[in-house]
């Protein structure tokens, strides 16, 4: 689960010019959003044979982001998985690198990996929590931050 790839379910919309000045279809403002198209992008990552670790996201099925990270034996391929799905016509489909914190499957492990995330100046914005490796049988947990200007930290918190 190092890799995360980010897509908006939405597909634009498009509409034909008429007459004689036809060109090619031009996108519109706003997207299409498909019938059932969280498990329909589910269905098609499990027709491309990939299968996934974690997932999370905020208004998927509007104008958020789905968010999902493929499993250790696939995570390799995020980018090649990304290009799929910008072949099947997802938006804003990108790859990123999230700070990941494993941690045992126990009272209070959330709260500990989350204490090594949010350092001084900086605040937690995501975290999408998986699915605990069968060997170690640790659960990873990736962590998306935001840096606060130098001008937003208090003298008390400076690193």
């Amino acid at each position: 689960m190092h890799q995360q790839i980010r897509l908006k379910l939405t597909k634009p919309g498009s509409t034909d010019t008429p007459g004689a000045m036809r060109a090619e279809a031009i996108r519109t403002d706003p997207s299409e959003l498909p019938v059932d198209a969280l498990v329909t992008l589910l269905e098609t990552l499990e027709e491309l044979g990939y299968n996934l670790r974690a997932a999370g996201g905020h208004a998927i099925e509007g104008s958020g982001e789905f968010v999902f990270a493929l499993d250790d034996a696939t995570h390799d391929v995020s980018e090649e998985c990304a290009e799929a799905l910008r072949g099947e016509g997802y938006l804003d489909v990108v790859v990123l690198e999230p700070e990941v914190h494993e941690m045992p499957d126990e009272k209070g492990a959330l709260a500990k990996a989350l204490r090594t995330a949010s350092r001084p100046g900086r605040l937690v914005q995501e975290i999408h929590v998986g699915t605990a490796d069968p060997k170690t049988k640790l659960v990873p947990v990736a962590v998306t931050t935001i840096q606060l200007s130098d001008s937003d930290v208090k003298p008390n918190e400076s690193s």
